[in-house]
């Protein structure tokens, strides 16, 4: 079977830090022994993203190279099956096999008794095609006993209609994953920041239909969670922000009160009150931003990794939020607070967190003209260069960094780093109006001394780049950082704790 490769790096892309080093570590756990040939081919992957199939097959020296590349994409399916696999599920199959061994046993009715407590269990937490699993089990052993009740039960009117039930509530549950899992391989393929109105279009094209479906007719909280996550997503896209905001909320409150499995399901809410923190922040309405803050703190977490989840989460609205409201009176606390978790914790946080949190950070210490800070906490990023999925945010950063360099008086190393800036924008096809424009700016400044000049610059950049503000696509560009307002400042002599407000 001849494997895509596009197809195995996308599955590759979607493990987080986390997920790759427990897949090393679950399938190469004899030190003594040779590394396996698939888990170099994955380390590869992993590190030359941009490689070829020719070029990582030279660089790993691999010989069977086709058959070890379908051996790693078998090994990473059975890898995420267990990451999926939860424990509840995990009981219930339990329980389904026990069950099954009794009935071997001839120990018909243990064997009944115990499934009909599974399909209870099932049921009640919502695992629907379990649950007809168990009712073609049940009636299979009812009917060896001679039990007539049964019979009568199971071709009643009554059975119909749960029978139909549960396959409409399987079936909402299919879709709810596979729209889920388009959204996020849409989030992966497109450039991450969402600048591209091609981009808006395909997420249109995919999502519109079912968007639109009756959710007063999704039945299971599985389906209805994923459902309006979706929505949410795509009202957010299209700049509905008082739609996003509605349908994540309503995902909240379904996970408050009708989560059939609260420590299975605790960080996909976490993800829910991170989201309708971002989309809070995109109508500007921080006090909402604090409330959710205060809350996620007040959780208090099951396990490790749930703590961990919270963390990630908080930290990174935390450092947003002091960066928009520099007069928080818990800010340099709360500053102190982030880069010290930023720094123990940078190689187990999701990248796409990690990434925002730092960026938020060093705006922080820019606001605060400590410039030399700023530039420390963003050079933190160099390491995420070779992440595809994360160059549209690498590419603001490295723009950004300029604008710390000309803050600084670095003019040799700013023009040579508006050059390799100028190179990585080009390579990655990365060019937007925006990075053209203070690029552009940047470097005719530095060139003239004449301020009567320089003003005409800046003034010039300043009207293009708040009509491009006004761009949806562009907001996340500027809710990093905001250049317009930083050119605005220079222009009318204004305090940098102004920067990121009005």
């Amino acid at each position: 079977m001849k494997i895509s490769s596009t197809e195995l790096i996308d599955l590759i892309a979607t493990l987080n830090v986390a997920e790759k080093r427990q897949f090393v570590g679950a399938y190469n756990k004899e030190k003594n022994e040779n590394t396996p040939e698939y888990i170099l081919l994955f380390s590869s992957y992993i590190k030359y993203p941009n490689y070829t199939d020719d070029q990582i097959r030279k660089l790993s020296r691999i010989k069977n190279f086709a058959r070890v590349k379908h051996y790693l994409q078998k090994q990473l399916l059975n890898f995420i099956s267990e990451q999926e696999n939860l424990s509840s599920e995990k009981e219930v199959m339990n329980m389904i096999v026990v069950g099954r061994a009794l009935a071997d046993r001839s120990l018909l009715e243990q064997a009944i008794k115990l499934l009909n407590k599974a399909r209870r269990f099932a049921f009640k937490r919502q695992l629907y095609k379990y649950v007809l699993i168990l009712d073609d089990l049940l009636h299979e052993l009812e009917s060896r006993v001679g039990s007539q009740n049964h019979f009568d039960y199971f071709i009643s009117e009554k059975k119909t209609n749960d029978f139909y039930g549960l396959i409409n509530s399987i079936k909402q549950e299919q879709e709810a994953n596979e729209f889920l899992l388009k959204r996020r391989l849409f989030s992966m393929k497109n450039h991450a920041l969402m600048r591209s109105e091609d981009s808006a279009k395909e997420l249109d094209r995919i999502f519109r239909q079912y968007v639109h479906t009756n959710e007063n007719e999704i039945i299971s909280f599985d389906a209805k969670g994923k459902y309006y996550i979706v929505a949410a997503y795509y009202y957010q896209q299209h700049n509905k922000l008082g739609k996003a905001i509605a349908y994540f909320e309503k995902c909240a409150q379904l996970f408050d009160e009708e989560n059939p499995n609260p420590s299975e399901n605790y960080n996909s809410y976490v993800v829910v009150l991170h989201n309708l923190m971002f989309t809070y922040s995109r109508l500007g309405d921080f006090g909402k931003v604090r409330e959710v803050l205060d809350g996620l703190l007040a959780i208090k977490p099951r396990t490790k990794l749930h703590k961990k989840g919270i963390m990630q989460s908080y930290i990174t609205y935390e450092s947003m939020y002091c960066k928009f409201y520099p007069q928080f009176g818990l800010r340099k606390q709360k500053l102190r607070e982030s880069e010290t978790y930023i720094l123990n914790n940078e190689k187990d946080m999701q990248q796409q967190l990690y990434l925002s949190s730092v960026f938020h950070l060093s705006v922080n210490y820019f606001i605060d003209s400590n410039f030399k800070k700023a530039l420390e906490i963003i050079n933190l990023l160099d390491k995420l260069e070779s992440q595809p999925y994360l160059k549209d945010y690498i590419s603001v950063a490295k723009i950004y960094r300029l604008i710390i360099y000309f803050e600084m008086g670095k003019t040799d190393l700013l023009a040579f780093s508006i050059r390799n800036t100028y190179r990585f924008i080009l390579k990655n096809m990365l060019m937007y109006k925006f990075e053209k424009e203070v690029i552009g700016a940047l470097r005719k400044i530095i060139n003239t001394a004449n301020r009567v000049e320089q003003n005409r610059i800046w003034q010039e950049t300043y009207s293009k780049l708040r009509k491009l503000q006004t761009d949806t696509n562009l907001y996340q560009v500027f809710a990093l950082f905001n250049f317009s307002n930083w050119i605005h400042c220079k222009l009318k002599k204004l305090e940098y704790s102004k920067l990121m407000l009005g």
